[in-house]
């Protein structure tokens, strides 16, 4: 019999006891479309009843097949919860050290047979914002060839500058220029290839910053035309735009991710110059908390989450930043002095694509971490702004 544990089982799946819950998970017939599908399942229990839970929370992670997971996701989700560092460790070893893994005792290695069915390969697109004609650029990243590629075109002049996000299938443009209110939020559906336009902003908002976490949508900080914002605002398919509180600093051209829960913005143009400082969000107490400030500062970077830290690339710097101790080390900069270059973390490596400095770049570059350098990739099919992001290639 198969079991089939979704987001969606609410009622009956958060009061299931731990017995119940860890044959479900124990089972090579879970019907899930992917094992980030069992993990959520167990947050989410776990977080019905924390204090009684906590305890057997290491057996239930400790039940799912950990070697799907790249070791972004392991550092960034499991690592963090209580009792888990040790499973977490364990499956990075399994993952790096091939040889080791005869003498690594984790208890599920080789992925459910319902997955084995289900699996497909995993997605990176990247989505062009800028530019003057007509049509924006969607590239794919083709792993036998190790290149970005020309994947589709968008067609519309309405996103111009637009700050991009992904989440549930559509692609959601907020805010930017040209032809369009700075507030409008239109979304593309990639399955039915319609547009929608959602709920506007309550803020007029340029060179803002918009970052998914736990299926909402956060409008950060930028500016209005006139003046720099520290505003925040957050959307729920169901409850439309609300605010929430403002950032201790006024910032536009900033970066930002989510990270353990939490959102960290990064720099950005506070008026009269580059900003180096930092602040950390935190969506069930609604603080800003500032964090260490970066070594050097920046505006118009990218930043992205790799190998459980954060990276930070811009025009002649780069940093990484160690959230366990708070702490911030320069790397290499990457040769290319580029403004608003795409960062992913992709295949366990970190990248950057395109981005713009006196022009927009076709350029691409991973780092590589134990040189402590950039190495360059084959050209961009088209210069411009890029997002990045990954899903299942039944997708597209």
């Amino acid at each position: 019999m198969c079991h089939h544990i979704t987001l969606k089982d609410t009622t009956e799946f958060l009061n299931f006891n731990y017995e119940k819950l860890k044959g479900i998970l124990e089972s090579d017939d879970l019907n899930v479309s992917c094992e980030e599908d069992a993990f959520d399942a167990i947050k989410r229990w776990y977080k019905h009843d924390t204090p009684g839970r906590e305890r057997h929370l290491p057996d239930l992670i400790g039940c799912l097949r950990l070697p799907q997971f790249d070791a972004n996701f392991i550092l960034t989700n499991i690592y963090p919860l209580p009792g888990c560092e040790t499973l977490a460790l364990q499956t990075i070893v399994w993952d790096s050290q091939p040889l080791a893994r005869n003498v690594i005792a984790l208890k599920f290695k080789e992925p459910r047979q319902s997955s084995r069915k289900n699996v497909k390969e995993k997605f990176y697109f990247a989505v062009e914002t800028t530019g003057f004609d007509r049509f924006k650029c969607i590239l794919r990243y083709n792993k036998s060839v190790d290149k970005w590629l020309r994947y589709a075109a968008i067609d519309t002049f309405r996103v111009f500058w637009a700050r991009v996000v992904f989440n549930d299938d559509n692609l959601i443009f907020t805010g930017g220029r040209q032809g369009r209110q700075a507030n409008e939020i239109i979304s593309l559906n990639l399955r039915s290839k319609r547009w929608k336009q959602l709920p506007a902003m309550t803020y007029i908002r340029d060179d803002h910053i918009v970052v998914p976490l736990d299926g909402k949508m956060y409008a950060i900080g930028g500016e209005n035309g006139r003046s720099l914002l520290a505003s925040v605002e957050v959307f729920t398919s169901t409850g439309g735009w609300r605010t929430v509180r403002d950032m201790n600093t006024r910032r536009s051209a900033a970066a930002a991710v989510a990270f353990n829960g939490n959102i960290f913005v990064m720099g950005g143009d506070g008026g009269c110059e580059p900003l180096n400082s930092v602040e950390r969000y935190d969506p069930n107490t609604d603080i800003w908390t500032f964090c260490a400030s970066t070594n050097n500062s920046f505006s118009y970077h990218g930043a992205a989450v790799h190998k459980g830290f954060i990276y930070i690339v811009g025009k002649g710097a780069a940093e990484r930043y160690d959230p366990r101790r708070d702490e911030w080390t320069n790397i290499c900069a990457c040769p290319s002095a580029i403004a608003s270059p795409g960062c992913v973390s992709l295949n366990n490596q970190l990248w950057t694509i395109g981005g713009w400095w006196c022009g927009p770049k076709d350029c691409s570059y991973v780092y590589d971490e134990e040189s402590d350098r950039w190495v360059e990739k084959s050209r961009l099919p088209k210069s411009a702004i890029y997002y990045c992001f990954t899903t299942s290639e039944a997708l597209l």
